[in-house]
């Protein structure tokens, strides 16, 4: 991030993994290189340095600079999740569409808890990493395509997209960007729709200069 914005001023962000160490001077300097928000990631062994406990503590000190709660975390636990977020006092994201699995459907529980939490206006959801959630590591990935269209139907002005480039994961066929960006064009028809989620609505989450819409607010 340091080094793109070095290059091209406003051009990166960055969302970080912090313990309640971290000092206020720390998040101050975080804030200005462009730190947009904490991941907290059960997903991964370390991606989340402090307890459930802690959350709220950490969202009081994040509060101040307009910072949001990433979550990455196994599809199973969406559910038992739910109180967690529900319970936030700023904004979230839930990032590849919370895991759940496309083989299961979007009749399943999880995917129904995902879209009904996206529907009360509680996060931003990042219909990303396709080749993550589908029947296989391959394109054309058809199976996420339902997965994609019932969130952004239920809260189009919460939809992200991206790629989770550079795909840190071990693949069948490391994926190439181009299949997912051919999915989302797929997926997405309207393209009013399709720049609001690749450009207006990100852009106006993380705070670039050429946000279109309002700064998200903690619902």
């Amino acid at each position: 991030m340091a080094a793109l914005n070095a290059q091209t001023s406003d051009r990166a962000r960055a969302v970080v993994a912090l313990a309640m160490d971290v000092s206020e001077e720390k998040l101050a300097a975080l804030d200005a290189s462009g730190v947009r928000g904490v991941r907290l990631n059960t997903d991964n062994k370390g991606g989340m340095p402090i307890t459930f406990a802690q959350i709220p503590e950490l969202a009081a000190r994040i509060r101040p600079f307009g910072w949001h709660f990433e979550f990455l975390f196994p599809g199973k636990d969406i559910v038992e999740l739910m109180p967690v977020f529900t319970a936030l006092a700023v904004p979230m994201s839930i990032a590849h569409f919370a895991y759940q699995p496309a083989v299961a459907g979007v009749a399943a529980g999880g995917f129904r808890a995902l879209v009904e939490l996206a529907r009360r206006g509680k996060p931003w959801i990042k219909i990303s990493g396709a080749n993550r959630v589908s029947a296989t590591d391959l394109p054309p990935y058809d199976d996420v395509k339902p997965m994609a269209q019932a969130p952004i139907e239920a809260a189009p002005e919460r939809i992200m997209w991206g790629t989770d480039w550079p795909h840190p994961n071990k693949y069948v066929a490391n994926p190439n960007d181009a299949d997912l960006v051919d999915a989302f064009g797929d997926w997405v028809s309207d393209e009013s729709m399709r720049r609001k989620i690749m450009v207006g609505t990100p852009a106006a989450f993380y705070r670039f200069a050429l946000a279109v819409v309002p700064v998200p607010k903690a619902a």
